[in-house]
């Protein structure tokens, strides 16, 4: 089991010796663990691919196509709407195309 993210409050002195024993063993007052209806799953990662409507082509704008991706995206999978990477927009059979990366946890 892994825990990715972890909200943890302490005092200043508590952050004080902490740092000054190397963050060593320090008490916290409050926690809070995050998606923890993923714990104990595995994440599954995928590919998707999406033709882009004619009418897009020129503009790639994101907001729209994060849209139909979200519309189009198959259930219980959640893309990761980021666009600036070298393969997310991309030619194919003469068509553009844009590529998402796809997240579940199982």
């Amino acid at each position: 089991m892994v825990i990715k993210e972890i909200d943890a409050q302490i005092t200043i002195e508590q952050f004080i010796n902490a740092a000054m024993n190397r963050l060593g063993r320090t008490d916290v007052q409050k926690a809070e663990i995050m998606d923890i209806e993923r714990l104990g799953k595995t994440m599954e990662i995928n590919r998707f691919e999406m033709e882009i409507p004619e009418e897009l082509r020129n503009k790639k704008e994101e907001e729209i196509i994060s849209k139909l991706i979200i519309s189009a995206c198959p259930d219980d999978w959640d893309p990761d709407l980021y666009f600036d990477s070298k393969g997310s927009f991309f030619e194919k059979n003469g068509k553009e195309y844009v590529s998402v990366t796809l997240r579940r946890w199982v």
